[in-house]
């Protein structure tokens, strides 16, 4: 017989009280979320790779004031297992669809600016693990291509630590509609910090949010500085992108 997921689960989690599926599904369907009496757990199933990658981003993050996963790896038959604790919050992708008061959108973006410069400069003196190379492959449309050719060729030698999918459903709030954890290790990887934020920017773009206000956020640091100049030029591709034959 096989050994399934549930056996496995109950292993790890003798005492459980339900199993259940996230409401806000990834696209690979592999995430359970196992309560029991004491402890609330998120079993993500998934390859050596990438459990190795992630536990690894999981160290590198841990000290940071933003909550992020705190990984554990278990073999499941030829497959792994990260185990983490549940994070709880609303997703800034649910809130947006409940109508978050647009101070507190702002403030999630300035505050998600912030640890992404955080993270990359803290690492940026340090000897980066070439294993945080994501082994997760981007779907690549013409824009994001030009995006990520041209703004790699302008940040040479200035790479770090980033988050490389800032999406809405990788960001968790509290009841106050604060920034509190942010989700996906996979994309925790060796990247320029405005390709990062650019990326974090087009999603923002595509929820309706008025891209201009991220001049402001970014304030006058040096290296946020570059990155404006960057972002109008974006705001322009954007603009050229959306009425082309291809962008329909």
């Amino acid at each position: 017989m096989a050994y399934t997921k549930f056996q496995f689960i109950k292993e790890i989690v003798p005492d459980f009280i339900t199993i259940e599926r996230p409401e806000i599904m990834g696209k690979m369907h592999n995430i359970r979320i196992v309560t029991s009496p004491t402890q609330k757990l998120v079993f993500r199933f998934s390859t050596k790779a990438l459990s190795n990658h992630n536990l690894l981003a999981s160290k590198l993050l841990k000290n940071t004031n933003i909550k992020t996963p705190d990984v554990s790896i278990y073999k499941y038959g030829s497959e792994y297992c990260e185990v983490y604790p549940f994070i709880p919050g609303k997703t800034l992708y649910e809130r947006i669809q409940e109508g978050i008061p647009q101070d507190k959108l702002d403030q999630v973006y300035k505050d998600l600016i912030r640890w992404s410069y955080e993270v990359f400069v803290a690492q940026s003196n340090k000897k980066i693990d070439t294993r945080l190379k994501t082994p997760i492959v981007q779907q690549q449309t013409i824009e994001r291509t030009f995006i990520d050719k041209y703004f790699r060729a302008i940040n040479k030698n200035n790479k770090s630590i980033c988050h490389t999918d800032l999406q809405t459903k990788n960001i968790l709030l509290d009841n106050e509609d604060k920034l509190y954890g942010i989700l996906d290790l996979d994309n925790i990887t060796i990247d320029y910090l405005s390709t990062s934020l650019l990326r974090l920017i087009n999603d923002a773009d595509k929820n309706g949010y008025n891209i201009t206000k991220f001049d402001a956020f970014l304030g006058e640091n040096q290296t946020l500085l570059k990155i404006k100049k960057q972002i109008k030029l974006y705001s322009v591709i954007r603009k050229i992108y959306r009425i082309l034959p291809y962008s329909r």
